[in-house]
């Protein structure tokens, strides 16, 4: 009976399993129908399509509401007097210098302003932007190098003259003046005109200057002028006072005067090149050649300052530099120097290679015993900087003298005299204007952070030499001191052709 039972089922079960896989498919297809029925809903809802209309469509809706305006029947002048007049609804109470200079506290901010007749118009620089690193209550003309935000163009610029806003006024207003000139042109022409400030209006208050043309580079590197702003093909010849060599002599103020040409740059747009090598004074001729080279490639204008002897770019068949210098009494450099190389200064500590007993060595001892250091090395230091890299010039000859005034009647602008460094800055100003307007003002009256500077290149623990030793080395320097007497006597002649007299 079990057995028939069984058969039965096991002959059932062929239609039953039609059946099952029959409702199967029904109901995974019930299943996606309802899935994507349910999508379309959820899409239509969620994901509610927009239809933009035409512009054409939308320009003659934005009509019909007369949204639009004709904007040739509103001058530039009467946008503005409707603006400053929804801005100034408040108070007619004038604003002070302070807050035209951009100095407005969060509640001056709310308060009412000038009335909009009496209020000045923005200057172009408002539009143009600002220099980054400026301080803008000092400057009144500043260049193009930013976007300003909304708050500088209604609160940090001070206003303009009465003669400069008629003038806008009448360019800008087709109502006022016969001619008008294109907006553009107006601020190219105003672009040009005052991409670099004044010096004078620059140096009327406190400044963050900027090292936008400071360039430090590597000569022993033959890949770092890639770093420097090198001149393009179709730059124009460059003239002889465009290019300026600084051949630094050691010890003779040259870092205070860097710090000065570091503002100087800034202040005048001109490129600083500073080499970072500093004990290499007399170098291979293609050393010498590679840096010609590079010289040749750096956009003018632009000063050059490194510890070198002076090198003669004709021999190298190109266009030759001037060059610039500033040196001091030769015993005065020397002791200077002496020490400085044993403790260093308020910014360096020198790693002295001698021995300890070497170290403390006074300057008069190291004169009187005859040591090396002294008489030897030590009393012929300032005229290679002056006559060349040829072997010749560091040895002590009246040839080498002779070299050295040649070369300063030559090739060297100025060179001036540290015991008198401000007259020698008067005579940079007249004679290389383009790059050191402003110097003497930046030397006499520095910053704080300036006059920490040069107090701190002051050499530790120097001592004068006695009188003896004193009067040794100034016969062993002999050479040296007509040199000093040359520059110093050429010095007072420039003095008196620029008429610099002990009045200024």
């Amino acid at each position: 009976m079990l057995e028939q039972e069984d058969r039965n089922c096991l002959a059932r079960l062929p239609s039953r399993k039609t059946a099952l896989v029959v409702l199967i498919g029904i109901a995974v297809t019930v299943t996606l129908t309802l899935v994507h029925l349910s999508g379309q809903w959820v899409g239509q809802r969620v994901f509610k399509p927009v239809h933009e209309p035409s512009l054409a469509h939308r320009s003659k809706q934005l009509l019909s509401q007369k949204v639009l305006r004709e904007p040739a029947k509103i001058s530039w002048k009467d946008r503005q007097d409707e603006d400053l007049k929804s801005r100034n609804k408040e108070g007619t109470d004038e604003p002070s210098s302070h807050q035209l200079k951009g100095g407005f506290a969060k509640e001056e901010r709310t308060s009412g302003s000038m009335d909009s007749s009496k209020r000045p118009l923005p200057s172009l620089n408002s539009i143009i932007g600002e220099r980054p690193g400026q301080n803008l209550s000092a400057v009144n003309n500043v260049g193009l190098l930013s976007v300003p935000s909304r708050g500088q163009t209604e609160h940090s610029f001070p206003p303009p003259t009465r003669k400069r806003v008629d003038q806008i006024t009448a360019l800008l207003d087709p109502k006022i003046g016969q001619s008008v000139v294109p907006t553009e042109k107006l601020l190219q022409g105003t672009i040009r005109r005052e991409r670099v400030p004044a010096a004078t209006e620059k140096l009327s208050g406190e400044m963050k200057w900027s090292r936008r043309n400071v360039y430090d580079f590597n000569d022993r590197d033959r890949n770092a002028f890639r770093g420097l702003r090198l001149r393009n093909k179709n730059d124009r010849v460059w003239k002889s006072k465009e290019a300026i060599i600084f051949n630094r002599v050691g010890k003779c103020g040259s870092r205070t005067i860097i710090g000065i040409l570091r503002k100087l740059s800034d202040l005048n747009n001109f490129n600083l090149v500073s080499s970072t090598v500093y004990n290499s004074t007399a170098i291979s001729t293609e050393w010498q050649s590679y840096i010609v080279k590079v010289m040749e490639r750096v956009k003018t204008p632009y000063l050059f300052q490194r510890h070198l002897h002076f090198v003669d770019f004709t021999e190298f068949n190109a266009r030759q530099p001037m060059y610039i210098n500033v040196i001091r009494d030769p015993l005065s450099r020397f002791v200077s120097n002496y020490y400085f190389k044993r403790f260093g200064d308020g910014r360096s500590n020198q790693n002295f290679k001698g021995s300890k007993e070497a170290k403390y060595r006074s300057v008069t001892e190291c004169i009187i015993k005859g040591y090396k250091e002294c008489v030897r090395s030590g009393s012929f230091y300032i005229i290679p900087f002056f006559c060349g890299q040829r072997k010749e010039c560091r040895r002590p000859s009246q040839w080498a003298l002779d070299e050295a005034k040649l070369n300063v009647e030559k090739h060297f602008v100025v060179v001036g005299i540290l015991e008198d460094l401000e007259s020698s800055f008067r005579v940079l100003e007249k004679a290389l204007p383009q790059f050191f307007t402003g110097a003497v003002k930046l030397l006499l009256e520095p910053d704080d952070k300036q006059a920490l500077k040069n107090a701190s290149t002051t050499t530790k623990y120097k001592e004068k030499p006695s009188k003896e030793a004193a009067a040794i080395m100034k016969k062993l320097m002999y050479y040296e001191y007509e040199f000093y007497k040359f520059v110093k006597d050429r010095l007072e002649r420039q003095k008196q052709q620029y008429g610099i007299g002990m009045a200024e």
